[in-house]
């Protein structure tokens, strides 16, 4: 939606308006006249020629574009898009799909059983943004493939990596259901399901369909079956994918219903047959709403500034005037005036000037922006070069088996929070997107080495960059990145890197590993001897470093450095994603930039109205407007604070809260420049009051805090009262009450505050017999797994490790420069 943000701009259109009134009344007056030498015969100029007219004509229609665009551009012109973010879970999906060879024969509007099966799926994904899908691919061996995560794009990428052959010629039926349920066993989603989608029989594996099914149901998740396909004979193309050879020919199309039917049923789901792509989309979409929950959302209003594009043509349009009025037409000015003419010209220059300058979009300064958060993610960054390998951890063993053994104890203690796995080599490798399936994770970090990715040298920005982007941009989580590291990086750009996840609002934290002794181990050519260590100076001066550069900020995107060997290192990264907020709320800040594109373009209003009114200002109210303009300008410059703070007020009176914080951190910024104490007080008690609004109230206090205890009586009042009704909110009732003693000792005829002082007091007196008579009991495991469930899932677990290895069975490349 089209909108402009500073309206009251367009009131600059009138200028022309006043410029001809005054013109007219003889206030200002006219200095210049237009001549071109080839129609001017000493007469009274006219021009002669019908085409120069028109150019005239031309040029000041675009000098008037380019001035009503500048204005347009001015008011702040922007398209607002409004973005649903989920602040809950909601259905976690896991699709099961058949690859055996049966699957390329093409009975399903002219595509085959698997081709069918991708579009219906891709289909269903871009209608459920706030649904978790998992993928599980089933032949004579079963694996997953995705595990239950929001990152559609990861999955739509692995989805596309299906062919028919992939795990054999076989159907795992079973396998497939209980490697599915063994990935869906952890999550916290209020509903989880399986869909099956195959054309076949059990014919392969270890486990029996009704037992993967019976297992499902058991951990409160629906089995759905979908049969694809007819019965009859179909054409039918495949390759298979170990011989390469070619097959081509008739297939006789046949499966057992009433098997599959009774999986769906001992799975609490439903059967479905579907012969059409259309019908195939009908099912997914059905069971997808009937498996629907209550998710919590929110809107986002996503702004795309137009001012640059205005900008530009107002720019375009300038210079043709130009072009056209003093090369082709070649306009003389009156030599009377010359000296006005050049004071003119050099402020219609700057004025030019000005409004490049402010389409180049030069920016200084920045602001926070409090974002609301209902979770945590964690992205783990596995540095895996060769440096990684020397055996100097603690036990003798390599520094990325001690890293990986980190990770899994951590995983232990994360139950509830998403987790994604990046490799740090070559670009950054995501082996495994945002999900709360704990055991495919573990099946990883069993199994991690250096040889998983053979790309030479160490890139820990790529990796870095890489986990940024795996955080979902529609889900509410407050973002943080663990790299597991030694800090022998190939590349030295890795500040830059933590930088931009900081001014996101992304929590970065270095672990290191291994002995700040040196130790000599082979390059990746395995045989040049290099000397390597944990490198923990380096760290620090990193993260001293962007932490100097944001110090200012009382941001939740902290960069820390954690030795994975002291006492009490993992308890530090488990610290950072306790919810300590009320109702699990976490809020954290993005760093936005303050654009300094309306300040040049005031500065060029400002030019373009000099120019006028220097110049041709009637002579003998020169003195006048001299002294009246210097005064104006003294003002201005002296009220800018007040200005910015009004501009604020508007934007907080308007419900615009987000951009009122933006007016009132740069009132802020020019009342430090001045030392202004009063203005800063006022700045910041407005803040406060903006981020109240906001609902984030731990901003609010800490802007309340910051105000002078020297302020005006109004301010501290009304500083103190706010602070205790935050107080209270928090249940924090004594710090209410002291709060609320303030304000009554600046103004004790507010009956409001005595009204909330006593509250305070009479719900401080009620907290205390129950804070008391709280106890906390230790809770003891009281459920022993199931055998099948436990002999089931260690049979998956196997699989998955399997699959890992099988995946990065690659040939080996010189990485001689890899350390």
């Amino acid at each position: 939606m089209f909108s402009l943000q500073n309206p009251f701009a367009l009131l600059l259109l009138l200028l022309p308006l006043l410029l001809a009134a005054f013109r007219k009344i003889r206030l200002l007056n006219r200095i210049t006249f237009k001549a071109v030498l080839s129609d001017w015969n000493g007469n009274s100029f006219e021009y002669k020629n019908k085409g120069t007219k028109l150019i005239s004509v031309i040029a000041k229609l675009l000098t008037t574009v380019s001035f009503v665009f500048t204005v347009f551009a001015f008011s702040e012109p922007v398209i607002s898009v409004q973005e649903k973010i989920y602040n809950s879970l909601g259905t976690d999906i896991i699709f099961v799909m058949d690859t055996s060879p049966s699957m390329m024969a093409k009975d399903m509007d002219d595509k085959t059983r698997l081709e069918a099966s991708k579009n219906a799926i891709k289909l269903l994904l871009q209608a459920n943004k706030g649904a978790r899908f998992g993928l599980v691919g089933l032949g004579s061996d079963a694996a997953v493939l995705v595990p239950p995560t929001f990152n559609q794009d990861y999955f739509n990428s692995q989805l596309e990596s299906v062919f028919v052959g992939k795990l054999g010629n076989g159907s795992a039926i079973g396998d497939g259901l209980a490697t599915a349920v063994c990935h869906l066993s952890s999550s916290e989603a209020p509903g989880k399901c399986i869909i099956l989608l195959t054309d076949g029989e059990n014919n392969a594996g270890e486990i029996n369909p009704q037992t993967a099914a019976k297992l499902a149901a058991e951990k409160q998740i629906n089995v759905y079956v979908v049969g694809l396909g007819t019965k009859g004979n179909f054409p039918i193309e495949y390759t298979d994918p170990v011989t390469g050879v070619s097959y081509m020919g008739s297939y006789n199309s046949s499966f057992d219903a009433d098997s599959l039917k009774r999986i769906a049923a001992v799975g609490n789901g439903g059967y479905y047959e579907v012969q059409t792509l259309q019908e195939l989309n009908s099912v997914l979409a059905g069971v997808t709403k009937s498996q629907g929950t209550n998710q919590h959302f929110s809107y986002k209003n996503n702004t795309r500034p137009l001012y640059k594009k205005f900008l530009l043509i107002a720019i375009i349009a300038m210079l043709v005037s130009w072009f056209i009025k003093k090369i082709i037409l070649r306009e003389l000015s009156a030599v009377n005036f010359r000296k006005s003419l050049a004071v003119k010209r050099v402020f219609q220059f700057f004025y030019f000037i000005f409004v490049v300058l402010s389409f180049l979009g030069f920016s200084w300064g920045t602001y926070l922006m409090p974002v609301k958060q209902s979770s945590h993610a964690v992205s783990f960054v596995f540095d895996i070069s060769n440096s990684m390998n020397a055996l100097d951890s603690y036990g003798g063993i390599s520094r990325l088996k001690s890293a990986s053994v980190f990770a899994s104890r951590l995983i232990e203690n994360m139950e509830g929070t998403s987790v994604s796995v990046i490799l740090a080599k070559g670009d950054g490798i995501e082996a495994i997107p945002l999900t709360e399936d704990s055991s495919y994770i573990n099946s990883l970090l069993e199994i991690i080495s250096s040889d998983l990715v053979t790309v030479p040298g160490t890139s820990l920005e790529n990796g870095i960059i890489k986990a940024k982007k795996s955080f979902p941009e529609n889900y509410s989580t407050a973002s943080h990145i663990w790299l597991f590291t030694d800090g022998e990086e190939t590349l030295g750009k890795m500040e830059k890197a933590i930088c931009s996840c900081v001014e996101s609002g992304i929590a970065v934290t270095i672990i290191g590993f291994g002995s700040k002794e040196e130790s000599e181990i082979f390059a990746g050519d395995k045989k040049t001897k290099v000397k390597t260590a944990l490198r923990e100076e380096k760290i620090k001066a990193v993260v001293e470093s962007v932490n100097e550069k944001y110090n200012i900020y009382k941001s939740n995107a902290k960069v820390s450095y954690i030795n994975a060997n002291e006492k009490g290192s993992a308890q530090k990264l488990l610290l950072q994603i306790k919810n300590k907020e009320k109702e699990n709320i976490i809020t954290t800040y993005e760093i936005k930039p303050l654009s300094r594109h309306k300040f040049f373009l005031a500065l060029a209003f400002i030019c373009l109205i000099l120019s006028y009114l220097i110049t041709e200002f009637n002579y003998r109210f020169f003195k006048k407007f001299l002294f009246f303009g210097t005064a104006v300008i003294i003002f201005s410059s002296c009220s800018q604070t007040s200005s910015k703070i009004l501009s604020g007020t508007v934007k907080w009176q308007q419900g615009q809260y987000s951009e009122s914080v933006e007016k009132y951190y740069e009132a802020l910024e020019n009342a430090k420049r001045r030392e202004n104490q009063k203005e800063i007080d006022a700045c910041l008690y407005n803040l406060g009051t903006a981020y109240m609004m906001m609902g984030e109230m731990e901003s609010a206090m800490k802007m309340f805090m910051q105000i002078s205890t020297d302020a005006e009586d109004k301010i501290l009042f009304s500083t103190y009262y706010n602070a205790g009704i935050i107080a209270h909110e928090q249940e924090d009732y004594d710090s209410a009450r002291d709060f609320f003693k303030k304000a009554l000792k600046i103004d004790s005829s507010r009956l409001d505050a005595k009204i909330n002082f006593e509250l305070s007091v009479n719900f401080e007196q009620a907290d205390v017999p129950q804070r008391e008579g709280q106890s906390f009991e230790g809770s003891q495991d009281e459920q022993i797994q199931d055998e099948m469930e436990k002999a089931v899932f260690e049979h998956i677990k196997e699989n998955d490790k399997k699959q890992w290895k099988s995946n990065n069975e690659t040939p080996q490349r010189n990485l001689a420069d890899d350390y």
